[in-house]
């Protein structure tokens, strides 16, 4: 994975605390990047070397150095999980949505075809008049698994034809436009492809997905306020202690505290634009997410519409 990265690891840990929106890492490599994950007793072990030998990070070995770097990313493991979903979200979704309309417009093709319902009208007749006398005649209607077996009915006077074969020839014969139904249920033939309990599965986990950021933005929330709280305590403390050092001076120096200008500057080198970034991403995501369980519920009405007919 280190050969497939053309950046630097500091470039790394930059472009993650700036939440990539350059798109400097592609999917794949997060995806990469996850697994490698350093844990706290891997990170603990390295410090401890370093402390020992009195040597600086950049001794490690390139693999242990890449840990420890990214290990100096906030939360690193929850920051790529969230980047992945970011990343992901759109395909996701664009692989998700198909699958959804393929079967709406399928479910609506079948409740609506004039075609289809004289189709298995004629089929009730024909089973009727074959089971006429029987226990299953005159029946008022059949289960769609029924269909599997017309051609396992055999012709008692030609053993290579089954029921299927009558049903077409007599069809061809006096019914020509039921011929039709077939470029009808072109979009059945599509959302037969589809796999239903996979696809609700994938939009449940791409729900997980965006819950598992929503959490994690609340708690940067949460810590932002409590810094910003904090922050707040110490400029009231400083205020206090400027003004009793006012009272005990005569001339106030007209050049800022190097240190403190110095401190600021260090911090501007590598925003974390965490917040900001997710906060957007979640806006839009809530849409689409919506938008998408309304799609699944409408899909499932019409689906229950057809086959409670």
């Amino acid at each position: 994975m280190l050969a497939r990265l053309k950046m630097s690891h500091r470039d790394i840990r930059h472009t993650l605390l700036g939440m990539d929106e350059k798109c400097k890492l592609s999917r794949d490599i997060l995806e990469q990047m996850l697994k490698f994950v350093p844990s706290k007793e891997e990170l603990n072990k390295m410090k401890e070397t370093l402390t020992k030998k009195r040597k600086q990070h950049q001794s490690l070995a390139l693999a242990d150095r890449f840990l420890w770097e990214m290990g100096q990313v906030p939360r690193y493991e929850q920051r790529l999980k969230c980047l992945c979903t970011i990343r992901s979200f759109q395909d996701r979704c664009s692989e998700i949505r198909p699958g959804i309309l393929a079967i709406s417009r399928a479910s609506h093709a079948l409740g609506n075809s004039k075609r289809l319902n004289q189709f298995l009208a004629i089929i009730l007749a024909v089973g009727n008049i074959l089971n006429e006398g029987k226990r299953l005649g005159n029946c008022y209607g059949f289960t769609i698994s029924s269909l599997d077996q017309i051609s396992s009915v055999r012709s008692t006077i030609r053993p290579d034809r089954n029921l299927l074969h009558f049903l077409v020839e007599t069809i061809e014969r006096k019914w020509p436009d039921l011929l039709k139904l077939k470029r009808e249920m072109n979009t059945v033939l599509e959302a037969a492809k589809v796999d239903r309990q996979q696809l609700e599965k994938e939009l449940f986990s791409l729900e997980t997905a965006v819950l598992e950021l929503v959490e994690e933005l609340t708690y940067y929330q949460e810590m932002f306020n409590r810094k910003k709280e904090t922050n707040k305590l110490e400029e009231e403390e400083d205020e206090k202690e400027e003004n009793n050092k006012l009272e005990k001076i005569v001339e106030i120096p007209e050049e800022p505290c190097p240190q403190k200008q110095e401190k600021i500057v260090q911090r501007s080198k590598q925003p974390d634009i965490f917040l900001p970034v997710v906060k957007t991403f979640l806006e839009e995501a809530r849409k689409q997410m919506t938008q998408l369980r309304e799609e699944l519920t409408e899909m499932k009405q019409k689906v229950l519409k057809v086959f409670s007919h």
